[in-house]
């Protein structure tokens, strides 16, 4: 059992961050704020991951968590986290091996990987014995690291050192050594200490999706969704859209795509990549726009990450075609703030009117779908889920 001491110490540091370390884009706390999990000084909040209230070998050294050597225990943290954002920084010896276990139970490797042409499920930056790295991104032994990890459901994505190593990934399985579980069941942040020498620090997590949030996409089928003009849903024909390893696809130029479901005031969190030109309807009234824009200096209203036609973002925020976007947005009354990969884009933005009829102002309180387009570009989308505020 966890003691009061234990338990009183980790609310502090959750509230000292909460108040000292807001987040740089004020307001996005309402999707998730970060909170600093190794305070750089002491062992609060961490255990022996396997025997609980035994000796850790592990230390601060430097304002690192290191372990004493190679060989000893697994060290994780005392909270249990389900999804979430990660950050952190590691760095190993020559010939090291050490592991980031996300819940537990799946492992981004940590090896000296830095130099070779050809990595495979054992190397840097893999998903331990399931998913390579797309490239080799590892650091020579001895540098710091810098990993960037989001884990939503049993979606794992991973930036090393600034490159995409794991996309979008749907695991099914865990990774070798797991602690007891399912992929999906919530568990701890651990560190593997049994092989060789590894420092970690800067280590931070933001929590997603608490109490009231809800898939809208259960990442197997299209169950809740239907064909959808804007003006009138279509629940007796088929979607034109496939599902396929977590992610829901337009075959080619199909019709739009929309919840059941309405709603009025919500929180919106999506992921999507494109090739081409499409869109996401708040309410089935207000687009805000997907079309490759990286690169541009000077946002439009028909840029990606606009609400189209009517206003330009504040920034264009969206990454190469390809690559995978977060867009968090929120919808309350007819005013909309939206976030795109971290940088805010839209601040209480209102339209007088709804998107492709800008003479028509009728009914924009009324609750709605939500609607992706698929009768223009191919896209993807995953992790879409919502929280209403009604």
């Amino acid at each position: 059992m966890r003691s009061l001491r234990t338990i009183a110490a980790f609310t502090l540091t959750v509230l000292v961050v909460a108040l000292v370390c807001p987040t740089a884009f004020g307001g996005r706390e309402e999707f998730g704020g970060w909170i600093t999990l190794f305070n750089g000084k002491d062992l609060t909040g961490w255990q022996n991951i396997r025997a609980p209230g035994e000796e850790n070998k592990w230390t601060v050294e430097d304002g690192a968590l290191t372990n004493i050597s190679g060989g000893v225990n697994d060290i994780g943290t005392i909270e249990k986290w389900k999804d979430f954002e990660l950050h952190l920084q590691y760095k190993i010896v020559e010939h090291s091996n050490s592991g980031v276990y996300l819940r537990g139970r799946t492992e981004i490797q940590v090896l000296d990987s830095h130099g070779k042409r050809r990595v495979g499920t054992s190397d840097d930056g893999a998903i331990y014995g399931q998913s390579p790295p797309k490239v080799n991104a590892s650091n020579p032994a001895g540098e710091w690291n810098t990993l960037d990890a989001r884990f939503i459901d049993g979606i794992v994505y991973v930036v090393l050192n600034g490159k995409v190593v794991q996309d979008n990934v749907l695991l099914k399985e865990v990774s070798g050594g797991a602690l007891p579980g399912r992929v999906t069941d919530p568990g701890p942040l651990r560190f593997q200490g049994d092989h060789g020498k590894v420092w970690y620090r800067d280590i931070k997590i933001r929590p997603l999706f608490g109490e009231g949030w809800r898939r809208l996409f259960n990442l197997q089928d299209l169950e809740g969704w239907i064909p959808h003009e804007l003006v009138q849903p279509k629940p007796e024909e088929k979607p034109l859209w496939a599902v396929e390893n977590g992610i829901m696809t337009n075959m080619r130029r199909v019709p739009n795509i929309g919840t059941v479901e309405n709603f009025g005031d919500f929180l919106l969190h999506y992921e999507y990549k494109g090739l081409g030109n499409s869109g996401v309807f708040l309410r089935g009234l207000w687009e805000i726009q997907i079309d490759s824009s990286y690169g541009k200096e000077t946002p439009s209203k028909h840029d990606d990450g606009a609400l189209y036609d009517c206003i330009a973002p504040k920034t264009i925020a969206c990454k190469p075609p390809g690559q995978w976007n977060v867009v968090e947005a929120k919808l309350v009354g007819g005013k909309i703030t939206a976030y795109q990969n971290g940088e805010l884009i839209h601040d209480e933005s209102e339209c007088a009117a709804r998107t492709y009829n800008m003479g028509d102002s009728s009914n924009l309180d009324t609750p709605g779908p939500v609607v992706l387009q698929g009768d223009h570009g191919k896209v993807w989308f995953t992790n879409i889920w919502i929280k209403p505020l009604d």
